[in-house]
């Protein structure tokens, strides 16, 4: 087998994701759970190659011999060569779940549950978004000044889609002229599939109490992100929120 570049991983990850999406949707919960695995270590691998400057990774072909620990389809291990590891501790509850994938399970006659399954092809897809909106910050923060604030809230509700909430000093939420600057980015990095799954663009004030209340939480400033309390957020911000991530929390004086 040829080794496999950046993109191709990339767009294997996204057909894997799609495959188990359409086993979950037919009730194969077993199939989609298995799929759903090498739609991650697809993931994972491409991770690999950005932080290591691989223009292809080592599967079979040339170089293999060289870089045989990265044959591997061991979460443990892809996520400490990714550079990620430590970010599972954000997740430890989805990775609860994701961890209990093994290559071999397709041998197995153990069932899995819907809830299971389903929170895991939802983590594969959160993960993907999460990377595209961290290189969004980047971007916006080399032309402009820092963001202040970016976090994303899933509603607890029938719809079920994400608010992207940013804060900064050039943005104006009066103004129609900065939505359509962070919509430009999202429409220009996310694809179709990815960016169904947002509600709505929330731009705040410097001054508003929600800022100030998010930056007290935590200091993001280095590309990492953090998952956040929802039953805290829902009682302080008094609308029902599933889940949230804090990308960039900063202050300026």
């Amino acid at each position: 087998m040829e080794n496999l570049t950046p993109n191709q991983l990339e767009k294997l990850s996204r057909e894997r994701l799609t495959d188990a999406e359409a086993l979950f949707a037919a009730k194969r919960f077993e199939g989609a759970f298995y799929v759903c695995g090498y739609a991650i270590e697809l993931g994972l691998k491409y991770r690999i190659c950005k932080i290591l400057d691989w223009d292809e990774y080592p599967v079979g072909g040339k170089g293999s011999e060289k870089h045989k620990s990265f044959k591997t389809h061991k979460f443990d291990d892809l996520l400490h060569y990714s550079g990620i590891e430590k970010q599972k501790n954000a997740f430890i509850a989805d990775w609860s779940v994701v961890m209990k994938w093994d290559s071999e399970i397709r041998y197995s006659s153990e069932t899995q549950t819907p809830e299971g399954v389903k929170l895991m092809t939802e983590q594969v897809t959160m993960k993907e978004i999460t990377e595209k909106i961290k290189d969004i910050i980047k971007d916006l923060e080399s032309t402009h000044n820092p963001l202040l604030i970016c976090a994303l809230f899933l509603r607890e509700d029938d719809l079920e889609k994400w608010d992207i909430i940013i804060s900064a000093s050039w943005l104006n939420p009066t103004e129609m002229e900065s939505y359509r600057n962070i919509s430009k980015k999202l429409q220009e990095s996310l694809s179709d599939a990815e960016l169904v799954q947002f509600s709505r663009i929330v731009l705040l004030n410097a001054e508003d109490p929600v800022v100030s209340y998010l930056q007290n939480l935590e200091t993001i400033s280095n590309g990492s992100f953090k998952e956040l309390r929802a039953d805290e957020l829902s009682e302080k911000f008094k609308f029902p929120i599933k889940k949230a991530y804090l990308l960039r929390s900063q202050k300026f004086s």
